[in-house]
């Protein structure tokens, strides 16, 4: 009986995570994984600059639940890039300086990496890629072309 009993755990604890699991919970249902959810707002300042990487996680963890459907998959990474543009914008309207303007990319790491972060999830990550491969996308000269809530700010 230890035995089965220490086989039952042993393999729970090497099993990978499912979808649901790696999309993780959002109990306030704003599309953002809870974890994340607190990540940015640790790291933001200003409600655009939150609403901003916001967009962005939330097409992250989108791209979970749409992985094996290639046109929805194509269609979650424009917005995906899109995300990215309106950080971008945002960001460089608060900071300026070559260093500082360009720190939301350290940011934008560390919730790719929050999201990806199994051998599972990186499958994932790897059929999302393959689905977008050759794909061309272009974002809008200003945030609020990219940005899918509505500005406090004029940029």
């Amino acid at each position: 009986m230890k035995y089965l009993l220490l086989l039952f755990l042993t393999m729970g604890c090497f099993r990978e995570p499912t979808i649901k699991e790696m999309m993780g919970p959002d109990k306030d249902g704003n599309g953002v994984r809870d974890d994340i959810d607190e990540y940015i707002n640790e790291i933001t300042k200003d409600e655009d600059e939150r609403n901003a990487f916001k967009q962005y996680a939330k097409y992250l963890r989108l791209g979970f639940k749409y992985y094996n459907d290639k046109e929805k998959s194509i269609e979650n990474s424009h917005k995906s890039s899109q995300a990215l543009g309106c950080v971008s914008h945002v960001w460089r309207e608060y900071h300026s300086g070559w260093k500082e303007g360009r720190k939301y990319v350290t940011y934008i790491d560390e919730i790719y990496a929050k999201s990806f972060n199994s051998k599972k999830s990186l499958f994932v990550e790897a059929k999302i890629n393959g689905h977008f491969s050759g794909q061309m996308t272009m974002n809008g000269k200003y945030a609020h072309e990219d940005c899918e809530f509505k500005l406090r700010k004029k940029y």
